[in-house]
């Protein structure tokens, strides 16, 4: 995997830009970086602005449709790296570094009412914004963990992470839950498996 960092630089300042120095794609920029972007031209040359986006994008997607496809994708390579007992190497911290990447993004968007028929009334309840947010804390904490390559604090924070997936589930989607979330051996499972 020529161009890959094996260090994930896991910040609050620069998680955006981990992912792309993790894949050789650069890092982070300094705090205040006022450097110019240049606008695209026209035909004849003249330079033109692009169309404003001043609200946020629409999730056109169902928020079940981001479950099944990121989180669940991205939440299985944390509790796998999490229960294996072998030693985690360069690649497996990274993709774990990347999967809490991954989930921190996934729980903002499911904070939006997507095309799914629940949808507004999750995002309506302060319990489910309020799970949203366990989870992404939970999702940054192994994020934190991958990027020290801790795995005391990686096994901590993916308790966090299951947690927070099966008290969701418990509230929203009872017929995933496959463990009271406070019980021993509680983990997500992962929908329509």
């Amino acid at each position: 995997m020529a161009g890959r960092s094996s260090s994930f630089m896991f910040s609050a300042a620069c998680m955006a830009g981990a992912l792309a120095a993790s894949l050789g794609a650069g890092g982070c920029e300094p705090a205040g970086d006022t450097r110019a972007v240049e606008e695209p031209a026209s035909p004849g040359g003249e330079q033109v602005a692009p169309a404003a986006q001043t609200a946020p994008l629409a999730l056109r997607i169902p928020i079940l449709a981001v479950m099944a496809g990121s989180t669940n994708r991205s939440s299985f390579e944390i509790f796998r790296a999490a229960a294996t007992s072998a030693t985690l190497s360069d690649d497996d911290w990274l993709r774990v570094g990347q999967a809490a990447v991954d989930l921190v993004g996934d729980a903002s968007l499911i904070t939006m009412a997507g095309a799914g028929p629940k949808d507004a009334a999750w995002v309506a309840d302060p319990k489910w914004m309020q799970l949203s947010a366990d989870m992404q804390a939970a999702s940054f904490a192994v994020g934190v963990a991958a990027d020290a390559k801790d795995r005391a604090a990686l096994t901590e924070a993916t308790a966090r992470l299951a947690q927070s997936c099966q008290s969701c589930h418990l509230e929203f989607s009872p017929h995933l839950v496959t463990s009271q979330p406070d019980q021993p051996g509680a983990e997500a499972v992962p929908p329509d498996r």
